[in-house]
């Protein structure tokens, strides 16, 4: 009996464990956040035959849905002007139906301003916050946020909503596979 209960605290203990894994590398910045935050999905963006960015989805343990707050960083993979990275943004935006272009100008203009030139291994990091903000993140440093839940909400779509130009990618971020 005593060996029964010891197999069964075992197998308890390591099915426990990566759940505990996870939560462990979620760094700082991001469990400020999202609370109780945990990796729900990776997945790397390659655009033809290049590798462009790898990316990992955080949300908390106890939503299952899309609604904030939840985080996606991603790491670099080669150099890329921020000026680049807010043009595919709004290209993004664009074919995601959102044609309103004073706004879009405007939001091109703020992120400009806020992303940085970024190289291979640089990490940006953005966080939707449970009140429509966006906070982003440089290497773990906070850069900017953004207090518009019309942005955040067709910010994040670009990778995580339904029209997504990837929807594998978006598949593998929300831990569905492929």
């Amino acid at each position: 009996m005593r060996k029964l209960f010891v197999t069964l605290l075992s197998a308890i203990l390591l099915v426990g464990a990566p759940a505990q894994a996870e939560r462990d590398n979620v760094p700082d910045y991001i469990s400020a956040a999202v609370p109780a935050a945990e990796l729900v999905g990776q997945s790397r963006m390659s655009y033809l035959m290049w590798d462009v960015y790898d990316a990992a989805f955080f949300r908390s343990s106890r939503h299952e849905n899309l609604h904030p707050p939840y985080a996606l960083s991603l790491t670099y993979l080669r150099s890329i002007t921020g000026r680049q990275i807010a043009d595919s943004a709004i290209e993004e935006m664009r074919k995601h139906g959102f044609t309103q272009e004073i706004i879009l100008a405007e939001w091109h203009n703020m992120m400009v301003d806020l992303f940085p030139d970024v190289g291979t291994g640089t990490q940006l990091t953005g966080i939707a916050t449970a009140d429509g903000a966006t906070l982003f993140y440089h290497d773990g440093r906070f850069i900017g946020q953004v207090n518009d839940a019309s942005f955040t909400a067709r910010f994040f779509d670009i990778w995580l909503g339904p029209q997504t130009s990837d929807v594998a990618f978006r598949n593998r971020l929300l831990g569905r596979g492929s």
